[in-house]
């Protein structure tokens, strides 16, 4: 039950990075008028990326906790 829990949190917190990354490298509040495509191209697919580990993880965890029960 702690594993499923710690990778249900773990994952729910990669997801949010990940979004973040995802939704705003565009931003100049964060970037300035300083960032390349191909930077802008890799923050968004390492976005992606991490959204998709993270959401694996959080459902591991869900399913790790109902199997375990």
């Amino acid at each position: 039950m702690k594993l499923g829990i710690s990778m249900l949190i773990a994952g729910l917190v990669f997801a949010g990075f990940g979004v973040f990354l995802w939704s705003c490298p565009g931003s100049e509040i964060w970037f300035g008028k300083c960032i390349s495509y191909e930077n802008l191209g890799i923050t968004l697919a390492v976005g992606k990326a991490v959204t998709v580990f993270g959401g694996g993880l959080a459902v591991g965890g869900l399913v790790r906790m109902i199997v375990k029960k």
